[in-house]
């Protein structure tokens, strides 16, 4: 019986750069891409994001990713704080029961990243 292979990747912010890290340590000792080795990827939130840029397929070349994880990893570097913004105490305070019933972090910064992504 074949083995069905299931990546799973949990949310976290920002800490994204750690299974992002890992990752490509799995693409550096199997020597293919992760979208090859696992028969279903998926995550939430930061790793939701992480496994949606993974599946993504070039439309100028469908069997290449649209990102690789370099990709992926500079978005967190360098734009991160513009998806994850940080809070200060009393933001926080202000936020823990919001933050029970509606998403964390509000989507402008997220749209932004993409929409900018898609334009490079």
């Amino acid at each position: 019986m074949r083995k069905f292979r299931i990546l799973r990747i949990d949310g976290g912010g920002l800490r994204g750069v750690v299974p992002l890290t890992m990752l490509k340590k799995v693409e550096a000792i199997t020597g293919k891409r992760i979208t090859e080795s696992f028969e279903l990827i998926e995550g939430t939130s930061t790793g939701g994001l992480i496994t949606s840029a993974i599946a993504l397929r070039n439309p100028a070349d469908p069997t290449k990713p649209l990102y690789t994880l370099d990709d992926i990893m500079k978005v967190y570097i360098n734009r991160g704080h513009e998806i994850f913004p940080e809070r200060g105490a009393l933001a926080t305070a202000i936020h823990v029961a919001k933050d029970m019933l509606s998403p964390k972090f509000d989507t402008d910064g997220i749209e932004k990243v993409f929409r900018d992504a898609g334009q490079s």
